[in-house]
């Protein structure tokens, strides 16, 4: 296997791009643009599979984006959700010049979304997520808070003992407690 991508053409047909100019169709066509870059990405060996729940999901995120996705949002978590099994799902060693075109596809589909939210706070949920966040705002010159939350990771000591109070205690620091429910 030579590597792992397609070309966006091979998008499924589901997902055409959402007509209209509200936020929610704004929001779900810069991730379908973020979308095809992305799978214009080649991975060798030995990465098999790429996920997409842009792919295999799309009718249920479309209709969550469409359901909350409002111009009210002044707060942006940024983390990664690497499943059940932790990164050893995900956790291929790229090389250097595909590490940075993923960093900087994410970076991109990061600013575009923090200046479509508005968003006036952007918490990093862990330390990479952080950092990740504070450059890719500063390159869109985008004026945006950056903040960090302890990742709850088991490899991480300190995540471990007593995660979410720790979260609870910077997430009140950070004035975003109480959080509103939808």
């Amino acid at each position: 296997m030579e590597g792992v991508a397609g070309p966006p053409s091979a998008l499924p047909a589901v997902l055409a791009f959402p007509e209209g100019d509200s936020l929610a169709a704004q929001f779900l066509r810069a991730e379908l643009e973020l979308n095809a870059r992305l799978r214009e990405l080649v991975f060798p060996e030995p990465v098999c599979y790429v996920y997409n729940p842009l792919e295999y999901a799309w009718e249920p995120h479309q209709d969550y984006v469409r359901r909350y996705c409002r111009p009210s949002a002044d707060v942006l978590f940024l983390g990664m959700n690497p499943g059940p099994f932790g990164m050893a799902q995900t956790g291929a060693d790229l090389p250097a010049s595909q590490r940075e075109a993923l960093l900087r596809a994410c970076d991109d589909g990061l600013a575009r979304a923090a200046g479509l939210l508005g968003v006036s706070l952007v918490i990093g949920v862990g330390r990479l997520a952080e950092q990740r966040a504070r450059k890719a705002l500063a390159a869109a010159g985008l004026r945006v808070r950056v903040e960090g939350l302890l990742h709850p990771s088991p490899r991480s000591p300190q995540a471990n003992k007593g995660w979410e109070a720790m979260a609870k205690v910077r997430l009140a620091e950070l004035g975003v407690l109480p959080l509103p429910s939808p």
